[in-house]
This record gives C-alpha cells, sequence and structure tokens, in this order.
C-alpha cells in the first residue's frame, strides 16, 4: 500500500536533525510511497532533496503555520505531513 508523505523543514542548517530528516523521506521513496518535501529553497535540505529525486515545493523562510499546511494540502489531500521545524514560524 502506497502512502502519501509530505516531509516539512524550515530550517536553512545541515546537520544531524535535517540529515535524518531527509534519509526517512528517501527510505519512504524508495518504499514506493509518494514523498513531497517542503523546504526553503535554496537550502542545503532543499538542494540534497532535489539530488535525490524527491519533489519538492518551496515555503518562504518567514512563513505562517497556516500558509505551510495550506500549500501541503493544495498539493495532495491525501497526504501525511511529517515536520521538522527547525526555525521557529509564525501562527
Amino acid at each position: 500500500m502506497s502512502v502519501h508523505l509530505g516531509y516539512l523543514c524550515s530550517s536553512e542548517s545541515w546537520g544531524g536533525l535535517e540529515m535524518n530528516h531527509l534519509r526517512n523521506a528517501v527510505w519512504m521513496k524508495d518504499r514506493g510511497h509518494k514523498v513531497l518535501v517542503f523546504s526553503v529553497a535554496n537550502s542545503r535540505f532543499a538542494t540534497e532533496a532535489e539530488s535525490k529525486g524527491l519533489m519538492i515545493e518551496f515555503i518562504d523562510k518567514h512563513t505562517t503555520i497556516s500558509r505551510t499546511v495550506e500549500a501541503w494540502w493544495n498539493c495532495s489531500k491525501n497526504t501525511v505531513l511529517l515536520t521538522f521545524l527547525f526555525v521557529p514560524l509564525e501562527i
């Protein structure tokens, strides 16, 4: 059974947490799940995700939670959203 998964990372850093989040997204893609990554444009996370063949939806660095959820909802209404928020987003 294929699941739609969305991975949200608003961090522009590149460390263990970001690497692990990306690694998990790649594992799920390799297992046949549809994976969509939400990331800040030009971040290392976005660059690495793109190099791994993941679909990416860019978000603003200082976006609001509601805008991020709206972007996720518009992309795929049947997607489970997994988050890693390093930079606090406005509510």
